[in-house]
């Protein structure tokens, strides 16, 4: 990857769905302000070691931080119950035991999100939850989309397809994710005044999310 000269570059390790659905969209903004600076931005789904790695920064779920970072946490998860229009009608609300007529489309990083639905809704625990599995949230919210089955997805991964119709809520209960997604930074590193302002400006559109 080629950058223009002169500029500083910031070189940031993303939770893929993350960077696709909330921090890219909003990206636009800071660079509006900050012209001369290139991001270089890689999806990974494990912890970085930034002794090892180029990388300045890291936003990723703060659990996920190493020792000798600092974390700056940003926005909370909240997740939702969202469906397809063509799975569930427009307006339709699921109770509890609903469920069991639709798949459930299961997270393979985190397969108790079901389930602790369920604890928090009062309902009872599903043994053998059936849908299709998949890997990362980004594929959660396209199966999804395509009426492969009910989605429970982080509220700030839903606001695109909640906008365009794509998705909607079918049930209003929600889940609280054990740790918010935050800003993780190197403490060894120099002191880098670009990344001081972007993360000024992350924190800022957090809090208007």
């Amino acid at each position: 990857m080629a950058f223009s000269e002169g500029g500083d570059v910031l070189r940031l390790a993303v939770l893929p769905t993350f960077a696709a659905t909330w921090l890219i969209p909003r990206l636009p903004e800071f660079l509006q302000s900050y012209p001369d600076v290139s991001i270089d931005l890689a999806s990974t789904l494990h912890p970085v070691d930034f002794d090892d790695s180029p990388f300045d920064a890291a936003i990723q779920r703060a659990v996920m931080a190493r020792n000798g970072t600092q974390i700056a946490p940003l926005l909370d998860e909240r997740l939702i119950m969202v469906a397809a229009p063509s799975l569930v009608a427009v307006g339709q609300s699921l109770s509890v035991a609903d469920l069991a007529r639709f798949p459930l489309i299961q997270l393979a990083t985190r397969p108790e999100l079901w389930n602790d639905w369920l604890a928090q809704a009062g309902g009872a625990p599903i043994e053998r939850l059936q849908g299709p599995r998949v890997q990362h949230f980004d594929m959660v919210i396209s199966a999804a989309e395509a009426g492969l089955g009910l989605a429970l997805l982080p509220d700030i991964f839903t606001q695109r397809a909640i906008a365009t119709g794509a998705l909607h809520r079918v049930n209003s209960q929600t889940l609280d994710g054990p740790t918010p997604y935050a800003l993780i930074r190197p403490a060894s590193h120099a002191k880098n005044p670009t990344m001081d302002a972007f993360e000024a400006w992350l924190q800022a559109a957090a809090q208007a999310r």
